[in-house]
């Protein structure tokens, strides 16, 4: 099996520099990741009292799988109109 190229990139989250590993291919989305949880920790760190790097983060995760959870449960309902869709779509376009 070939070996995966690798890159190293610095992210920046939180006005802290992290140094990441990652596949050459991926690094456009761990940049993209990287951006999206330094915006949530700055939302966390906005919205009130003083909190620790460590509870800016968990509640930035938190926040980040809240939102992706969600997103799921959404995809999941609509499953069965989009199933109900193709269907008819499928039916109407056969000669």
């Amino acid at each position: 099996m070939p070996k995966t190229q690798t890159t190293k990139v610095d992210v920046a989250i939180l006005g802290r520099t992290y140094r990441v590993t990652c596949a050459a291919d991926e690094l456009d989305a761990l940049q993209a990741a990287a951006r999206r949880v330094d915006v949530a920790m700055r939302q966390v760190q906005r919205a009130g009292v003083a909190l620790s790097l460590d509870r800016i983060a968990v509640m930035a995760a938190l926040n980040i799988a809240n939102g992706h959870f969600a997103e799921d449960d959404a995809a999941q309902a609509a499953a069965p109109q989009l199933q109900r869709l193709t269907a008819k779509l499928d039916a109407a376009l056969e000669p």
